[in-house]
């Protein structure tokens, strides 16, 4: 599909910045008698995650039941300072969320939740303020829901066929496409940037 891009929307975990979650399961696990390989796949530890990223809990609320949940000797801050402890910021990533920005429109659209997001916020200010959000918790899905894609696509008050969506998982790749977006599976820094300067090129 040709055609002039408008925006380019990006997911965030492991496409703008870093995300490690088995040094938090390990993390956690240090506070438990649980294993860090059963830490976070238990159905009750998946099901509160869940429901914190599709903004069905508060975050005061998510913190206790979590603590709860895996046996955690750990206080509610204590916990919020582990579980948002997993990121590092990749500056290849953030070096071409500028390089676009000077082109088209930017958005990010993530299964997040409002720990994570602060968190990010705070680490990699260049990633702070894009042109549109679409976050997990506020929209009330995850990808590839379709409401996800029309949240970021209405916010950028651009034509879903003029947006450009960035994800690294294939089933994400495919609800964009879907959607009618033009969509890429990112691999790294330097196969995105060809693609999307590609891109940007046309019109």
């Amino acid at each position: 599909m040709a055609g002039r891009v408008d925006a380019v929307v990006f997911d965030l975990g492991r496409v703008l910045i870093g995300v490690d979650t088995g040094a938090l399961a390990a993390r956690l696990a240090a506070h438990t008698t649980r294993s860090a390989q059963d830490m976070l796949r238990t159905p009750e530890a998946r099901a509160l995650a869940e429901a914190y990223e599709t903004g069905r809990t508060e975050t005061d609320a998510f913190c206790r039941d979590m603590i709860s949940a895996l046996g955690l000797d750990l206080g509610p801050e204590d916990f919020a300072r582990v579980w948002t402890g997993i990121f590092t910021r990749w500056p290849d990533m953030e070096a071409l969320f500028a390089e676009v920005r000077a082109r088209a429109a930017v958005a990010i659209l993530s299964d997040t939740n409002p720990l994570h997001w602060r968190a990010i916020q705070a680490l990699a200010p260049p990633l702070a303020a894009p042109d549109a959000v679409g976050l997990s918790y506020r929209i009330g899905a995850c990808k590839p829901d379709p409401a996800t894609y029309a949240a970021v696509v209405r916010a950028l008050g651009a034509a879903p066929e003029r947006c450009v969506f960035v994800d690294d998982l294939d089933a994400n790749v495919r609800g964009a496409r879907r959607a009618g977006m033009r969509a890429f599976r990112h691999t790294d820094a330097r196969a995105s940037r060809e693609r999307l300067l590609d891109m940007l090129g046309d019109g």
